[in-house]
């Protein structure tokens, strides 16, 4: 994690990949619940079992099990929804209100849309569609996020790029995704360039 987890006081756009995520973590909760009673009600009941009296216990832990589960990730689903904030210097990832990564845009030298490959059987996931972001000076970031360190340089070695983020819940197509990163991260470009033009112009009013 982040040393000083800000969130940026400008932001120029935030895109949200947690489309469908409210109503999935909400149905979550009574469907948790229903395994948590039933298995519940089968471990209580298991002593009346004349029959596979095994067969409860199983079926009840099986059900309290699946129904924690069930909780828990209904509970996850709704306060870690993934987000890319876009700032004018600096772009961060969140989930929920816990940040991923904070980076410069002066970091990144390339920002694609790619198919990620999957870590341990190596194939592609066309179902998957991700932004990969490529930076200059990837130690850098292990060393700012060392828990990461590790996970960057397989997604480096595999598909090319250090940092990912999956899209395919997005509320825009992912091509506008693209093209709203693209356009912060040029518009960096496009104001050094004319701080320069400008600092340029300067010197020689100076020197006239």
């Amino acid at each position: 994690m982040s040393a000083s987890p800000q969130l940026l006081s400008v932001e120029v756009a935030v895109l949200h990949f947690s489309r469908g995520f409210t109503l999935i973590g909400i149905a979550a909760f009574p469907t948790g619940m229903l395994l948590g009673g039933g298995g519940s009600f089968l471990l209580v009941t298991a002593h009346a079992w004349t029959n596979f009296t095994w067969l409860p216990y199983v079926m009840g832990g099986c059900g309290l099990v699946e129904g924690c589960g069930m909780l828990w990730a209904g509970w996850y689903i709704l306060t870690h929804k993934p987000r890319l904030v876009l700032g004018h210097e600096r772009l961060q990832f969140w989930l929920g209100q816990h940040l991923q990564w904070d980076r410069s845009y002066t970091d990144i030298v390339a920002i694609n849309l790619f198919v990620p490959i999957h870590p341990l059987f190596r194939y592609r996931m066309p179902w998957i569609r991700a932004l990969g972001f490529r930076l200059g000076d990837p130690d850098l970031f292990d060393q700012t996020y060392p828990r990461r360190a590790r996970a960057r340089r397989r997604l480096r070695r595999l598909c090319g790029y250090d940092l990912s983020i999956p899209i395919m819940f997005s509320y825009e197509p992912p091509l506008r995704c693209l093209e709203v990163v693209l356009r912060c991260y040029h518009a960096l470009e496009a104001d050094g360039l004319a701080d320069a033009r400008k600092g340029s112009e300067r010197e020689q009013d100076d020197c006239e």
